[in-house]
């Protein structure tokens, strides 16, 4: 799918989930596939540019862009248990600050690091405890 395309079909899908009364949409962007690397760099590129730049998309973790070279991949598309339970984590971790906080520097911060760290850590690491 062209990246043009990917946004315009996940922006008219954020739009209803908003209209319906949901405050945002949380991502989780894809990772890349085991086989060929620069496959899905189109919708990586066009889920990271909508997420910087559209205010009903928040982007909660890049964990699973890892999984190929951490060796977390049970075939080209799909990732083991704990690769899922890791981007879980993080993403759980993520929107959880966002929730409560609205920081997108500590979300920022989370997503950038690959550190985790409980919400008080990551609210003290983005200087905002």
């Amino acid at each position: 799918m062209m990246k043009v395309d990917y946004t315009i079909k996940i922006k008219a899908m954020i739009n209803g989930i908003t209209a319906a009364g949901l405050d945002r949409c949380y991502i989780v962007r894809i990772g890349n596939d085991r086989d060929c690397a620069t496959l899905s760099d189109p919708i990586i590129q066009a889920q990271t540019e909508l997420c910087n730049t559209y205010a009903k998309a928040v982007l909660v973790s890049t964990k699973f862009s890892g999984m190929a070279a951490a060796g977390l991949m049970k075939d080209q598309f799909h990732y083991t248990q704990a690769g899922y339970n890791a981007t879980g984590a993080d993403a759980g971790i993520a929107s959880a600050v966002h929730v409560t906080s609205r920081i997108t520097e500590a979300i920022t911060f989370i997503v950038s690091s690959g550190v985790h760290l409980s919400i008080e850590g990551v609210m003290e690491q983005a200087g905002k405890c």
